[in-house]
């Protein structure tokens, strides 16, 4: 009647149908699958092309999109550990899509590029943890709930792990710091890197003597990317700390808007919850 076609000639199974689904599988057996695919030889097992739509599109109701081995990295349960080879996945909605490169469009939550570079631009979200071996540029701004850096615990490695949280603000700040010993003057010229006036602007200084008081103060404020500490004594030990807020280009052309009403111009619901499960 036209809805499904069959052919053994140029493809295994196609189907062609002007309203309803090319291909469309239903099975109750928890152990089978709707649809499969398999290439024997060096081709696709499922291929997927779509003009206007998507090439292949996945849905699972159990909170997790698709399963994928090989050379195009594994996704369970929303665990998301990255191979090789192009992964586009909108997890959030359960729409993944896979290839050897992905073409960046907004309105997805993840794509990799064949190299394991990762693009975000979405105010989507993604459901559960997303592992990624080696590392990962981002092209854009990353904005986030919280951060913070996992490793193995210093003082028992194989049992426990150590948790960090980032230092944030609400300024694109940059921190400098270190330690210097006052000359014969009291006094001790601070250099900073040869980038730092290209690159920062608004500073701010901390000083802290150690090991006795003494009333260290800037006596030079930053000057090519040099300032001069005095007003103590020789041999004295001074911690100092330099912020600085960025004024490259980046930052200039992307601020950090820090309150912002939720709305259209930024895709947040007016009236609802980025994390409702902490409320």
């Amino acid at each position: 009647n036209g809805a499904v076609g069959i052919s053994f000639t140029a493809s295994g199974v196609y189907g062609g149908s002007t309203n309803g689904n090319g291909v469309y599988g239903l099975v109750n057996n928890a152990g089978a699958s709707g649809v499969v695919g398999q290439n024997q030889g060096a081709g696709n097992g499922v291929a997927g092309v779509s003009v206007n739509g998507t090439g292949v599109y996945a849905r699972s109701d159990t909170g997790y999109s698709g399963y994928f081995d090989g050379g195009n990295g594994v996704l369970i349960n929303g665990l998301l550990n990255v191979r090789s080879g192009g992964i586009a996945g909108d997890i959030y909605t359960g729409r993944v899509f896979v290839g050897t490169s992905v073409v960046f469009t907004p309105g997805h939550a993840i794509y990799f590029n064949p190299f394991g570079g990762i693009l975000t631009n979405t105010s989507l979200g993604v459901a559960g943890n997303l592992a990624v071996t080696g590392n990962a540029d981002i092209s854009g701004t990353l904005t986030k709930g919280s951060g913070g850096f996992i490793i193995d615990h210093p003082l028992d490695p194989k049992n426990k792990v150590l948790r960090h949280s980032f230092v944030e603000s609400p300024d694109m700040k940059n921190i400098y710091d270190g330690i210097v010993v006052l000359d014969e003057d009291g006094q001790a010229s601070v250099e900073l890197p040869d980038y730092f006036t290209a690159l920062n602007k608004d500073y701010r200084y901390q000083l802290t003597p150690i090991g006795a008081y003494a009333g260290v103060y800037i006596k030079r404020e930053i000057q090519e990317n040099k300032f001069v500490i005095a007003g103590g004594y020789k041999g004295l030990k001074v911690s100092w700390q330099v912020t600085g807020i960025r004024k490259d280009a980046f930052a200039q052309k992307n601020p950090i808007v820090v309150e912002e009403i939720k709305g259209a111009k930024n895709n947040f619901k007016k009236g609802e919850y980025l994390y409702p499960q902490v409320f």
